[in-house]
């Protein structure tokens, strides 16, 4: 498989489990902003998303109650609600879920 092939794949996997790796990080952060979760992508899995990615995702974890934001001057922050916690939570317990958070998080 070549690289940038590679790169598109794991890509592809950040972007459908974003909400649980962002949901992960707020249990160690307990918040975050966008411009961090486009940073820890970047350090973690040494690719950019667009904002515009992120950010709809986090606007669409806080519509479904997963996250709530208050802005802080010019920024949102964003800590995860009861119901987040629950989901993370639930995605520790499920064994193929696990394997592959711990594979994204590698």
């Amino acid at each position: 498989m070549t690289q940038e092939l590679q790169q598109q794949l794991h890509e592809r996997v950040i972007k459908s489990f974003i909400d649980l790796i962002i949901l992960k990080e707020l249990q160690v952060r307990k918040t975050i902003d966008g411009y961090a979760v486009l940073k820890m992508i970047q350090a973690k899995h040494h690719f950019m998303l667009s904002s515009g990615t992120v950010y709809t995702h986090l606007y669409e974890m806080e519509r479904k109650g997963l996250i709530g934001g208050e802005w802080l001057e010019r920024k949102r922050i964003y800590r995860s609600t009861y119901q987040g916690t629950q989901l993370a939570k639930a995605a520790e317990q499920d064994e193929m879920i696990r394997h592959l958070l711990d594979i994204i998080a590698a």
